[in-house]
């Protein structure tokens, strides 16, 4: 202690003043131990991580700190030494070839279980097929993107899934597939006329997405929702001071953190009360356009006032004619909100699929082992025969999507526009895996 009443410092030393006792601190053997500790958790961590490694019986992979869809490991961006959370796009040419294998294992050693990911359409449906008597199920913390209005087509499983496939299989019909395919062309045209191009023939667009990005949503918002969007006006929500396609956009733009980090919007910053507003806007026009469209479709008489083609429309309607354990509830109904569709009537219809191919709507197809099984995983291309590999309970399986698109196997130079490898084929095709892989 000083003249002054101080602590006297020196290295690795200092003061630590509690109730009036004065009691020398050392901070090095504080610091060490703390570093000791650390260390001793990440072995064990590391001795675990061998023992995972028999779990995915040393099929060679990727070795990383952190589990790709853990948050740590979503967070960071991809680089030599963490995959990040679309690593199976951005290593789509090289990622499986650089294993020889079209199925890999990726074990972590401080977050995150471990997983197989694979690229094989046979190893893909055994994970995904299977029903109700399947030994994987869908994993719930990971669908927790996919839930933030309850649990969907995409999310469900069991009885609750085949409940929501038999409403929504049958709102999707032709008089859909028209609705769409007419709102395409007529947003197109009102995006010609409102942007200047019929008088011009030409015009400016620094940034094209700007434009697709609008055509999109026009098309989305009056296909899924019957929300009457038009090119220049905004259509605000009865009772709201936000526009619809306002809310629809900010939501779109602010659901991941709404998700994964809600608590962020409770801080009094502009823009998360407006990401929180937008979901209220949009929930309450939801559930006010359920009960409208029920009163709607209730009076109307076949052949007069044929109700709207939109997708919501006709999933009320479809959900109207069910009954019993069949028929969803009203919050069901808010949360069956599939994926839109284009009528496949077009000369451009090869880039389409290239597109569908290169981007699917989802690219990872995960499942978790409820019980101790196996899987039939065959040989890499030029090996004839398969192996039957042990899956312990737990383990999680991803399917890669964009592997599975990228994989010579089914597809001979994946990165190639061929429109020949469209022409006469079925579309039944195991070519056609945009969407889904046998549900």
């Amino acid at each position: 202690m000083d003249a002054t009443g101080g602590a006297k410092d020196s290295f690795g030393e200092g003061v630590f003043f509690a109730l009036g006792v004065t009691m020398p601190v050392n901070t090095i053997p504080i610091a060490f131990t703390l570093a000791l500790m650390f260390a001793i958790s990440r072995v064990v961590k590391l001795y675990y991580g061998l023992k995972l490694d028999i779990a995915v019986s040393h099929l060679p992979g990727l070795r990383v700190p952190f589990q790709p869809t853990a948050s740590l490991g979503a967070i960071l961006p991809t680089t030599w030494w963490n995959p990040g959370l679309l690593f199976t796009w951005k290593w789509r040419n090289w990622l499986y070839q650089n294993f020889e294998n079209e199925t890999i294992s990726v074990v972590s050693f401080i977050t995150g279980i471990p997983a197989l990911y694979t690229s094989n359409l046979e190893v893909a449906r055994q994970v995904v097929g299977g029903g109700a008597n399947s030994s994987f199920i869908k994993n719930e913390a990971v669908n927790k993107p996919f839930t933030p209005w309850g649990v969907n087509l995409s999310a469900a499983e069991g009885e609750l899934w085949r409940k929501h496939r038999r409403i929504l299989g049958a709102a999707f019909n032709n008089r859909l597939y028209e609705h769409v395919w007419n709102e395409t062309l007529k947003a197109y045209r009102d995006m010609i006329a409102c942007e200047g191009w019929s008088e011009d023939g030409w015009n400016n667009v620094p940034v094209a997405q700007a434009l697709t990005f609008k055509v999109a949503l026009l098309v989305l918002a009056r296909c899924a929702f019957g929300f009457p969007f038009e090119w220049k006006e905004s259509s605000k929500a009865p009772n709201s001071a936000m526009a619809l396609p306002e809310a629809l956009r900010n939501y779109a733009d602010n659901s991941t953190l709404l998700i994964f980090f809600p608590w962020l919007f409770k801080l009094p910053f502009k823009s998360f009360k407006d990401a929180t507003a937008a979901k209220q806007v949009l929930a309450n026009f939801i559930k006010t356009s359920i009960a409208d469209r029920k009163a709607a479709i209730s009076e109307s008489v076949e052949g007069v006032d044929q109700p709207k083609s939109d997708l919501f429309n006709l999933l009320v309607e479809a959900n109207e004619k069910e009954t019993g354990k069949f028929k969803l509830s009203d919050s069901g109904l808010v949360r069956s909100r599939p994926s839109m569709t284009i009528q496949n009537s077009t000369k451009y219809l090869p880039a389409s699929m290239k597109q569908c191919r290169h981007f699917p709507s989802g690219y990872l197809l995960v499942r978790e082992a409820k019980e101790d099984t196996t899987l039939i995983i065959p040989n890499p291309p030029g090996k004839e025969g398969s192996t039957i590999m042990p899956i312990p309970e737990g383990l999680e399986i991803m399917v890669d999507m964009t592997g599975l698109q990228h994989n010579p196997r089914y597809f001979d130079e994946p990165e190639k526009f061929k429109p020949s490898r469209w022409f006469g084929i079925s579309n039944e095709s195991e070519a056609f895996l945009g969407f889904s892989v046998d549900g």
